[in-house]
């Protein structure tokens, strides 16, 4: 009868998570980012978070032209829903005082961003609010490179459980109908478990991931598809998605090949058409049925005028469609 640890933030979730990250750029071919240009393999966005002092309650805030450019810089990014308010973002008038951001002053969801980037060995991240200065002209200069910021990550952290910045990442565990709890505590919590599988991976999946809030905003998108590999911190327990595979952490022997919208050289995967001659398999894969089938139609809940929007043509799969 092991303890069963009761949060997603736990270190069984942690220890998971790490393998399966590091068995991913290991492993597989296809979440190498071949898509991306060789002049953009280096890319990076103009501030990045460095989460190194966090054990000392601060974060810092740093240019990315500053950092050592002698080999590839590392970093997480933030996939979120802000809500109505975000109370962490970078201004003109607060720039010199977000240089150096205490831990605890920060929204929920960046807070556990923060400790989830640190606990995954990773020095840097990448928060939209907090590293792109907001109701400026910077905002629409780096949302053209948005997609870029997604592809380059080491891991996408996403914060699919939560409706707002408020929600956290981390959340209770999932208990099954025929657990028994013995005892537990704020860490962990000692179960009887019944021999009985745990619901199908694919339908949870879709459950949790895809039918979730963050799965309807327009901005997760791209951050979803271009990204090589996302930690899903979902309600009940944590998912991991790369462009080979879908797995969890209550299937560790178990995971099923990731079959989506998109072949994993970019283009589009069409479905076999009655009549193709209604429907050439040309226009099924343009950029616009994409754009459409997707983006389109999710809300906006941040301001996203012609040119941002349309940054999604300036994103690095779109030229494997635009022929």
């Amino acid at each position: 009868m092991p303890a069963m640890s009761s949060t997603t933030g736990s270190e069984s979730s942690f220890l998971w998570a790490r393998e399966m990250v590091d068995k991913c750029e290991r492993e597989h071919h296809h979440c190498r980012n071949h898509f991306i240009r060789s002049t953009s393999q280096r890319y990076l966005p103009k501030r990045l978070i460095d989460v190194q002092s966090r054990r000392q309650g601060a974060i810092q805030l740093a240019l990315s032209k500053s950092l050592e450019s002698d080999r590839i810089v590392e970093y997480a990014a933030l996939s979120h829903c802000w809500g109505t308010t975000v109370k962490s973002e970078l201004r003109k008038d607060n720039e010199e005082t977000m240089k150096t951001i205490l831990i605890e002053t920060l929204d929920p969801n960046f807070r556990d961003a923060v400790d989830i980037t640190y606990r995954m060995g990773i020095k840097y991240l990448w928060i939209d609010s907090l590293c792109i200065m907001q109701r400026t002209e910077e905002w629409e200069e780096e949302s053209g490179d948005m997609g870029l910021v997604y592809a380059r990550a080491k891991v996408v952290i996403s914060a699919t459980a939560s409706k707002n910045s408020d929600g956290g990442c981390y959340q209770p565990k999932d208990l099954y109908p025929y657990d028994c709890v013995l005892c537990a505590n704020w860490t962990s919590v000692l179960v009887v478990r019944s021999p009985i599988k745990y619901p199908d991976l694919v339908q949870l999946f879709k459950e949790r991931v895809d039918r979730s809030f963050l799965a309807t905003r327009g901005w997760t998108f791209q951050e979803r598809f271009l990204a090589s590999r996302i930690l899903h911190f979902c309600s009940g327990l944590l998912m991991f998605e790369c462009n080979t595979l879908t797995t969890s952490e209550c299937h560790r022997e178990e995971e099923y090949p990731l079959v989506t919208h998109f072949s994993q050289d970019g283009t589009l995967n069409v479905p076999k058409v009655p009549d193709p001659g209604r429907a050439p398999p040309k226009q099924l894969s343009s950029s616009t049925s994409v754009q459409h089938a997707g983006s389109s139609t999710r809300p906006f809940n941040r301001p996203a005028n012609n040119a941002v929007r349309e940054s999604w043509y300036a994103n690095p799969k779109h030229e494997l469609w635009a022929e």
